[in-house]
This record gives structure tokens, C-alpha cells and sequence, in this order.
């Protein structure tokens, strides 16, 4: 599995070497030298752009499995693809790099809130903490209990323990309403944290960055909460109410991204494009094509979405691979072509080497609004809340006519809201079908969350259809890494044993 590696800048660099996790109190004797870097000179304003920059690699870095799992792409038929992503036949090695990654960008995060409160800066603390909850709930979603409150001292908990994932998820709502207290009666992000925010760049008026942040903060609040959604007896009344009184959640055009000044010089490439598109001398960067399954369903159900999630060839078509399909032989009819004679990811998502790398896009915020509506816990109409969301899909992938083709494909049986079909159990499960198409690409985290939760694929196409997979339906989890069996036995070993097909998250009912 390929592993993006940054080298954006030399801050970068810098803080990566001295940010490392699981020794990150060995700083560098520098003695009277004023000019080496140490603990003590860091500011809360050299670590923010890195550690947003990370925080965006972070959507989808070490995930590349998890998008082809999901049916969206799979491996050209150029070379023997990895054997655990096309059997599922994973192993306590597969997790190693996504576990310590996450856990390197929250270290840095936790930097940046300690600075920032030890500096006076409480807004720039706030909004480190804030995007510290986005990763915790990612890191929960995938693995179940996980260190939390032992995880950052490592002189005082040299092995952390596991912390129930419900605890966490409680914890990190907590800190979402401590946060959005502090951003909504502040009168202002100091000029230091403005001028060091690359998530806020193009934001203008001073005035505005903290409403936004707030409305990022209630999204996540949002999603942490229908996550619950299928827990018997689980009432998210007094939150949503939070919600509602704080500004309410992203919207239209309301994109949480990074950009730190990405160019096409070498290693200086937006993150998503490096990884998923083209290097500096526009070579391909992996072997990663369009997945039948996926543009199949786009195909037959004339969504224009199809031609921007991947890239037609000199004829207009698609030319698709299968996940578990043979490497290329001519004589055999379940062999994947070669990446140079098939569909890469689309201009919708490969857009430029200097394009914003998204955080949190108001296409899952709308989604997240249209299903917590059609689920009685919003006001409003169900139905406009979900025509809205998929519209902002068809606009934030740029495709041509945007409003016309969402409308022409929201009259379609298969995304009319209206249109009764056996398949779904409920609006819900139609709602989470539709921002499956909208999402899995941008946010495979979410979309595989929604595709446990509440099993609303009618198909299981996108299962490999390789001969030896180990199981006809996905993970619902993966393995603790074996880096921690190594490190930190104890903790990991008190979670017992863990079947990655049945060793369902608190959430997963």
C-alpha cells in the first residue's frame, strides 16, 4: 500500500523530526544555540499550517484500500495487486501506518492547543481541538477503543490504555460545545493566528473565521451523532438543539480545505492529487482505476457525476477494472486492463496540482443535515434537504450545467426521494445510499461508517471477486497494529481478541 509522505516545506520537516511518535519528549539538547529549533521556540503559529496540511493528507492517506473496498476503484492489471486488499485477508501489520500517521497529526495538534493556551491564544487553541475531534472520531470509527486520555504523556503513561470508544465519543462532543462556546462569544482570532491559518485563507473578513469554524465544529458534532443513530434509545435532542442555537452546520459552498501554496514543483503538489493523480513530471502516481461496480451504477443511471469522477478516454468511455480481477492476459476474460489503457480518477477530483485539499466539504454536511431531518430531528422539509445535498455534489465536482443535470437526475427512480422502493428500509437508508455515490470517493471513512451502520448498498457488487477473498462482505474494523502488540502489549491485549467480520464498533448495531 502506497504511504504519501509530505515533504511540502521545510516546516514540514522540521516538525515531523521533532514530533515523533512514541518518543516525542527527545528534543534536542541545543545548549545556548538560539537559532536550533527546540520545544521552547516552537509557537503555536509555525506548527498550525503543517499540521493542517497533515490534518487534510489525513482524509485519505493509507485509506487508498478502503476507496477500492468501497467499489470506487480498483488495480490496473499492470502488476499482482496486494493480496489483503483484494482477499481481505488482512493482518496486524495492515493498520501500522494509518495508526501512527493519525497519531502523529494529533500529537502535533495537542502542541498547538497547549502553545496556543500557554501563548494567550485561546481561538487558535480551540480550532486545533476542534480538528483533533475530526481525526479521534476517525481513528474510532476504524479501530473501536483506542488511547485517548493517557495518549499524549508519554513520561507519565508510557503504555496508555485503551479508552472505551462510547467514552471517547462523549468526550469529543464535550470538546466540540467547549469549543464553540469559546469561537462564538470571541470577538476575533488574533492577526498572528490569521496570518498562520491556511484553512482560512480566502476568508477575507476577520469577522467570518470563527462563525465558520463553529459550523465546522457542528458538523462534526452532527456526525458523531448519527453515527448513534441505529443505538437503541439514543436521543440526540439536547445536542441537535446546540446545534440549531449555534449557527446550525456547513453549507453550501461552506468547504473546510488547506492550502499551504501547492504548486506542480516536486513534492510541493496538492496532497490528493500527489497520491491519486500525477507526480511533477505528470506520470502516474499509482495504479488505481475506475471500478466497474461503481462507474456501472453511474452509467445506468445516466448520473453526470460519472465523466468527473473518472476520466474518459479518447472515445468518451470509461474503461474499467474489477477488484480481485487478474492482472492483464489477453487470453483471459476476468483480467483487469493495463492503467494506460484504462480510466484514472476524473478532473473532478484531479482538478489541479495546486487544488485545496478538502477537510470537510458541505456535500457531507448536507448529507449528514438531509438524513438527521428525514430522521424528525431537524425542522424542515426532508425532501428539499436532500435534493440540496446532492445538488452541492454535482457543483462541487464541477460538472457541466450543474443545477440543470441534478435536476434532470433527481427525477430518476434511483434518486427521487418520492419514488418508493422495497430496497431501503427507510428515508435514512435512501439518504445514506445517494451520499454513498456523493462521498465514497472524497471520504471513504464516512461512507464505509454509513455502509456498517446501516447496510443500505441493495447490491453487493463491489465485493472482490477474487477466488480466494476470505469473506462475501467487508471488515467492519481493522486489527489494533502490530506496532502496539509490540509497544504496548498490555493495553492492546486487554481488548481481547478482535475478528475484523464481527467485532462490531458500539455504534455498529
Amino acid at each position: 500500500m502506497k504511504i504519501f509522505k509530505s515533504t511540502f516545506v521545510v516546516l514540514s520537516f522540521l516538525l515531523s523530526n521533532i514530533f515523533i511518535s512514541c518518543n516525542k519528549d527527545a528534543f534536542l539538547d541545543v545548549n545556548t544555540d538560539p537559532n536550533r529549533v527546540t520545544e521552547e521556540n516552537i509557537t503555536p503559529y509555525l506548527i498550525l499550517p503543517q499540521v493542517q496540511h497533515a490534518v487534510g493528507v489525513r482524509q485519505f492517506s493509507n485509506l487508498d484500500f478502503l476507496v477500492s473496498w468501497l467499489g470506487v476503484t480498483a488495480p490496473s492489471g499492470d502488476f499482482v495487486p496486494d493480496q489483503s486488499l483484494i482477499t481481505y485477508n488482512i493482518d496486524f501489520s495492515f493498520s501500522n501506518n494509518y495508526w501512527a500517521n493519525n497519531y502523529n497529526v494529533l500529537f502535533d495538534l495537542q502542541k498547538v492547543k497547549e502553545k496556543g493556551f500557554a501563548s494567550k491564544d485561546s481561538g487558535i487553541a480551540y480550532v486545533a481541538q476542534i480538528m483533533q475531534v475530526h481525526l479521534f472520531q476517525n481513528l474510532v470509527d476504524v479501530f473501536g477503543n483506542i488511547p485517548y486520555t493517557q495518549a499524549f504523556n508519554s513520561n507519565l503513561y508510557p503504555n496508555p490504555k485503551y479508552d472505551d470508544a462510547k467514552s471517547i465519543y462523549d468526550s469529543l462532543n464535550k470538546n466540540l460545545d467547549i469549543a464553540v462556546a469559546y469561537l462564538s462569544k470571541s470577538s476575533g482570532p488574533s492577526k498572528a493566528f490569521i496570518a498562520a491559518d491556511y484553512i482560512m485563507k480566502g476568508v477575507t473578513d476577520p469577522k467570518k473565521i470563527y462563525p465558520l469554524y463553529v459550523k465546522y465544529a457542528n458538523t462534526l458534532k452532527l456526525r458523531l451523532l448519527i453515527r448513534q443513530s441505529e443505538i437503541p434509545g439514543f436521543n440526540p435532542t439536547d445536542d441537535i438543539s446546540k446545534i440549531v442555537a449555534k449557527g446550525g452546520v456547513l453549507q453550501s459552498g461552506e468547504s473546510i480545505s488547506v492550502n499551504v501554496g501547492y504548486s506542480q514543483g516536486k513534492n510541493q503538489q496538492s496532497p490528493f492529487y500527489a497520491f491519486f493523480g500525477y507526480d511533477e513530471n505528470n506520470n502516474d502516481a499509482n495504479n488505481l482505476r475506475a471500478n466497474l461496480y461503481f462507474d456501472t451504477v453511474m452509467k445506468n443511471n445516466f448520473d453526470a457525476r460519472e465523466v468527473r469522477y473518472f476520466k474518459p478516454d479518447a472515445s468518451g468511455n470509461i474503461v474499467t477494472c474489477r477488484l480481485g480481477g487478474k492482472p492483464n492476459s489477453p487470453d483471459d476474460p476476468t483480467t483487469n486492463p493495463t492503467g494506460n489503457n484504462s480510466s484514472k480518477l476524473g478532473a473532478g477530483l484531479l482538478s489541479s496540482p495546486s487544488q485545496n485539499q478538502w477537510i470537510m466539504t458541505p456535500v457531507e454536511s448536507l448529507f449528514l443535515l438531509a438524513e438527521a431531518t428525514a430522521r424528525g430531528w431537524f425542522t424542515g422539509d426532508p425532501k428539499l434537504a436532500y435534493e440540496n445535498a446532492l445538488k452541492e455534489s454535482y457543483t462541487w465536482l464541477k460538472v457541466d450545467n450543474a443545477e440543470s443535470e441534478a435536476n434532470s437526475h433527481l427525477v430518476d427512480p434511483i434518486a427521487n426521494y418520492d419514488n418508493p422502493r422495497d430496497v431501503f428500509k427507510s428515508k435514512a437508508h435512501f439518504i445514506a445510499y445517494q451520499k454513498y455515490f456523493s462521498l465514497a470517493p472524497i471520504d471513504p471513512i464516512e461512507a464505509w461508517s454509513d455502509l456498517r451502520r446501516l447496510d443500505m448498498i441493495p447490491d453487493k457488487g463491489y465485493i472482490s471477486i477474487n477466488q480466494n477473498k476470505i469473506s462475501n462482505k467487508l471488515p467492519v474494523r481493522l486489527y489494533y497494529p502490530q506496532s502496539e502488540y509490540n509497544s504496548n502489549s498490555e493495553s492492546v491485549l486487554a481488548q481481547g481478541n478482535i475478528n475484523v467480520f464481527e467485532s462490531k464498533l458500539f455504534w455498529n448495531k
